[in-house]
């Protein structure tokens, strides 16, 4: 069962949407993980490495997660450390991608 699934058509176009919907996963149950322990920086953290680092449309899935820091924590120390968390996530993407495309791109916000 393995060899086919192996070389099965639909396996390989897949591999591609492995790794950063994987990746987000992670990063939501470590936000979830993080509004457990009552920790909501850190809930922030997982959400920005999340989107950032691994699928933009898991967004959507750290709504909730959202909801719940503004919730618990005041406005003007949630906002601050979400614009910190995405400035510091976001910094070494578009550093490599200066690097390896040689120009200064956001490949989270690019159309295709």
């Amino acid at each position: 069962m393995l060899a086919l699934l192996c070389f099965a058509p639909g396996m390989f176009a897949a591999t591609t949407a492995l790794l950063p919907s994987s990746f987000a996963m992670y990063a939501i149950t470590a936000a979830a993980a993080a509004v457990i322990d009552g920790r909501p920086m850190a809930t922030i953290a997982c959400a920005a490495v999340g989107i950032v680092w691994g699928w933009v449309v898991a967004g959507l899935a750290f709504v909730p997660y959202a909801l719940h820091v503004l919730a618990v924590e005041p406005l003007r120390r949630s906002v601050p450390a979400a614009i910190i968390a995405l400035g510091l996530t976001a910094f070494p993407l578009v550093v490599a991608d200066r690097m390896f495309y040689g120009a200064w791109k956001v490949g989270v916000a690019i159309d295709h």
